[in-house]
């Protein structure tokens, strides 16, 4: 199988990449990205052919946990990213598949005691060896205090001695003038996804947990879930903790709107501005064209 040599991307990618990246500062982001291989043969007996990934869109999925220095997602989320696979494939008119994906780490930098997931990627790529990772790196507490967002594109190579180790491959962003409509539904879903998540675990949240006490006993009695007491009222420490609850999942949807969606759709209200005019200048373009034309015709 050819070796990967680069990956290239889309702008409009890595724009969905970096908005999803940014939409939690304390936790980490998952996706796939979509795309496909173009290989390269070499006329060298003594090298391996090369392989380039090109990424045309990116899959949002739903974190099962989210955590500061971990992420899991649930095999549905897996199935529904080849279904969107295939969707895409439709779209474009030529052949995507899953050829990587995304996480991000925040609060350190990329290169911090190389927290890249290279046991993760390795296992990844016994599948498919050209199979890569992207990594953006932003909200990074460095010395100077300087924003930035880093993004690294890597491999894990397995070393007899030192173990898995860190494969970094060059990445390319290619410009993208236009908008897909696949593009537009990611955008879309970064902040569906994490509304899911945040209503998942309001839900979970308002479970009740009464625990009894017992010296005697099996563990299965030591907690009882009552979501249905039968007198009817709740006891002060369960108000205490709805309130609490409701609290936090108001924040949190009011935290979404503000940093996410109202940005987004200001971005999206800028671009159709832009839009228009790009429509107005070739309108008038076509007309001069026109005119010129005639003014031809009538000389001959």
């Amino acid at each position: 199988m050819p070796a990967l040599s680069k990956v290239t991307i889309t702008a409009n990618v890595f724009h969905v990449m970096a908005s999803h990246a940014a939409s939690t500062e304390k936790e980490e982001i998952i996706g796939v990205l979509l795309g496909n291989w173009q290989e390269k043969n070499t006329s060298n007996p003594f090298s391996r052919d090369q392989a380039v990934a090109v990424v045309e869109a990116v899959c949002i999925l739903t974190r099962s946990d989210k955590r500061k220095d971990r992420v899991e997602i649930s095999p549905l989320q897996l199935h529904l990213a080849v279904v969107e696979a295939e969707k895409v494939e439709k779209e474009l008119g030529r052949k995507i598949c899953v050829v990587g994906w995304p996480s991000s780490y925040h609060c350190v930098s990329v290169s911090y005691r190389h927290v890249l997931n290279v046991r993760t990627q390795l296992s990844q790529q016994l599948m498919d060896e050209r199979f890569f990772g992207l990594i953006v790196s932003c909200f990074d507490a460095d010395a100077d205090h300087t924003q930035r967002l880093q993004i690294t594109c890597f491999q894990s190579n397995d070393d007899p001695e030192r173990g898995p180790v860190q494969l970094k491959i060059p990445l390319q962003i290619l410009p993208d003038l236009s908008m897909e409509k696949h593009t537009t539904q990611s955008i879309i879903d970064i902040s569906q996804k994490i509304y899911e998540e945040q209503v998942k675990e309001f839900s979970l949240s308002s479970q009740r947990v009464q625990y009894q006490g017992k010296s005697e006993g099996t563990e299965e009695n030591a907690m009882i879930v009552d979501t249905n007491p039968s007198n009817g009222e709740q006891s002060l420490p369960q108000k205490l903790s709805e309130l609490y609850n409701s609290g936090v999942y108001g924040q949190s949807i009011t935290s979404l709107v503000d940093k996410l969606i109202i940005p987004a759709t200001e971005l999206a209200k800028q671009r159709h501005a832009m839009n228009l005019l790009e429509i107005k200048r070739l309108e008038s373009l076509r007309d001069a064209r026109s005119r010129d034309e005639n003014s031809f015709e009538h000389i001959v």
